[in-house]
């Protein structure tokens, strides 16, 4: 079976909230953590959960590091199972992503906020689906869009404070 899908809206939503922080001369690395950090926690709120694997598959990446809390389980709230195999497998394709994305900004001023389920990007892309256990899609592109002007402040407010220390 062979397919694509197309993420709408996405790429707008970043190329804005890219240009704000480009053109702010106050961005820095450390608040661009805490950026991601904030949109990383903001989109598991809105995830659609059913084992909670595709949550617990988020993580902010950056060149010298990264944080996620890749708590793969085996049996869900809906009494779907997966087995310790698939666990197993999640938890390489996670390292693996990891790896690719601090690789990819290695050196730069940026992050990445993902989710490294093999299935997100369909979750995220479904708006006809019913999620039962609450969330909704497109989790990560709201978590971005509706608070831009927070991600913004939090962003660049670290050099204010490092200079009031």
């Amino acid at each position: 079976m062979s397919g694509s899908v197309r993420v709408l809206g996405l790429e707008k939503v970043l190329s804005n909230l890219n240009k704000a922080l480009t053109e702010s001369k106050k961005t820095t690395k450390k608040g661009l953590i805490r950026a991601g950090f904030f949109i990383q926690r903001g989109s598991q709120q809105r995830c659609p959960v059913d084992t909670s694997n595709l949550k617990n598959s988020a993580y902010t990446a950056w060149g010298e590091g990264s944080a996620s809390n890749p708590d793969f389980r085996t049996s869900g709230v809906s009494g779907k199972t997966v087995s310790p195999a698939e666990v197993a497998q999640m938890s390489a394709n996670h390292e693996a992503e990891i790896t690719k994305r601090k690789a990819a900004v290695q050196g730069k001023l940026a992050v990445y906020v993902g989710y490294s389920a093999a299935y997100a990007l369909f979750v995220h892309e479904d708006l006809a689906a019913n999620h039962p256990n609450g969330g909704e899609a497109k989790f990560l592109e709201s978590a971005i869009q509706d608070n831009q002007a927070q991600i913004i402040r939090i962003a660049t407010e670290t050099e204010k404070e490092n200079i009031a220390k």
